[in-house]
């Protein structure tokens, strides 16, 4: 176990919002311990392999003739602007 990712509950409560950021923008595992024992791990919600696939895949059909004329309406309706 990587010793920099350990933070005992004290610690965590005071860095909480670094915590994230590590565990959100660098992938890192962090276990929080109370009196020695690990009592909770902070994983990234979304895996490295998610994170590429969904940047291989966004945009996909940009460049398809069919797909502009359905992105005005869809951006719409994804904004509750949708009106018929």
């Amino acid at each position: 176990m990587n010793t920099s990712n350990i933070y005992s509950v004290g610690d965590a409560r005071a860095a909480f919002a670094d915590i994230l950021n590590k565990v959100a923008y660098s992938g890192e595992v962090v276990t929080i311990v109370k009196h020695g024992m690990p009592v909770v791990r902070v994983i990234p919600a979304r895996s490295a392999a998610t994170a590429e696939k969904i940047t291989k895949y966004f945009g996909l059909w940009k460049s398809k003739a069919w797909a502009k004329s359905i992105g005005k309406p869809s951006r719409r309706m994804r904004k509750n602007r949708f009106t018929l």
